[in-house]
């Protein structure tokens, strides 16, 4: 009678060490990928809020300074007066995770209509000059 030959079920040592090699390559170039992503998109935040800003000065400059009348020559200045040279909403120092700002209390950022709801990744801050 001829010996028969167990079929052996699952995988050897040698199987699993090349799966858990394989993923250790991926997950290697996918982290670094992935942080970098996660980065720029915080970035981004930043880059639209002070689009918004810009815009909301130019506005702000061209409403205060503007008159009626073809020989209209009146020069005015930012009437804002705010207390301390150097407001930062959220206050510093930033920290990684979101945190929401009080940017109501703020006749400047008021008159530049950036009033964002939402929680903030960056400290915004500018000097009232």
């Amino acid at each position: 009678m001829a010996r028969q030959r167990r079929q052996r079920l699952g995988f050897t040592l040698i199987e699993l060490m090349i799966v858990v090699a394989i993923i250790g390559v991926l997950a290697s170039i996918a982290l670094p990928a992935f942080e970098r992503f996660v980065m720029e998109s915080k970035s981004s935040e930043a880059y639209a809020n002070l689009g918004l800003m810009s815009r909301g000065a130019a506005a702000y400059y061209e409403r205060e300074s503007a008159d009626q009348g073809l020989g209209s020559t009146t020069v005015r200045h930012c009437t804002i007066v705010e207390p301390g040279p150097f407001i930062s909403v959220p206050p510093l120092p930033p920290t990684p995770e979101k945190r929401a700002g009080d940017f109501e209390q703020y006749e400047a950022y008021h008159a530049l209509g950036f009033m964002p709801s939402d929680a903030l990744y960056f400290a915004y801050a500018f000097e009232n000059i």
